[in-house]
């Protein structure tokens, strides 16, 4: 990948993530679980839930500082036209420009492409070349802390790219509003799961279609992770 768009995300990442995690700490009461979880080679493939517009930011923030091997974390975002809209946006459709996207890290996405080896020919390569990317199972926000329909991508690029996925669950932040933030009125927890090898989830799901067993073996990696997280609590 060329260094001109590494190092802009880079920078960022690692000198302005920190004021990011202060924050959450002091006004959210940030409880993160699971770093001991992370991987110790570079690349890696975060998956989180998506309920909030903040959620890759939180990801990334909860990550201490000693793992700057995994910085930048390049993510997706969806095309400039559809941030445009002032109604559901408000003030946020100002700055929400590719521009801004860009420095931090983030791509646009490639909409209603049905090819697996198409749309997340973008992940591949940035995983191949050594970086960590984050890819929500479920594509888009959902309006629920727990994993609504999920898609099979992650498990694909996985495969693809024989990397590890971290599952990743935030608690405490839906519908969280700058009223709710700023007056400390939730508490937030991001737990970080054990690394996943797709691979023997595929494997066992050999005679189904292309897209049921990606899916499906999303779908039994999140629930064995949600499994894990109700049991140390």
């Amino acid at each position: 990948m060329n260094l001109i768009k590494v190092i802009p995300p880079f920078i960022i990442h690692a000198f302005v993530k920190p004021s990011f995690y202060l924050m959450m700490k002091f006004f959210c009461r940030l409880e993160v679980h699971g770093r001991e979880n992370l991987l110790k080679n570079k690349k890696m493939i975060l998956a989180p839930n998506h309920v909030n517009e903040i959620d890759a930011v939180i990801t990334g923030s909860a990550i201490p500082l000693r793992y700057l091997r995994f910085l930048p974390i390049f993510f997706t975002s969806l095309p400039g036209e559809y941030y445009k809209d002032r109604n559901k946006f408000g003030w946020r459709s100002y700055l929400y420009k590719e521009w801004f996207f860009k420095v931090l890290g983030s791509y646009p996405i490639k909409k209603n492409v049905k090819n697996y080896a198409q749309s997340l020919e973008k992940h591949i390569k940035i995983l191949q070349r050594g970086y960590s990317v984050l890819i929500f199972p479920e594509g888009k926000m959902g309006n629920n802390e727990e994993p609504g329909e999920v898609h099979g991508g992650v498990a694909y690029v996985a495969e693809a790219t024989n990397s590890k996925i971290i599952p990743i669950q935030i608690k405490g932040h839906l519908k969280m509003g700058f009223l709710d933030f700023f007056l400390r009125r939730r508490k937030l927890y991001v737990y970080y799961g054990k690394p996943v090898d797709i691979k023997p989830l595929l494997e066992r799901r050999s005679d189904q279609p292309v897209e049921i067993r990606y899916r499906e073996a999303v779908k039994e990696m999140l629930s064995n992770f949600r499994d894990d997280i109700s049991l140390n609590n």
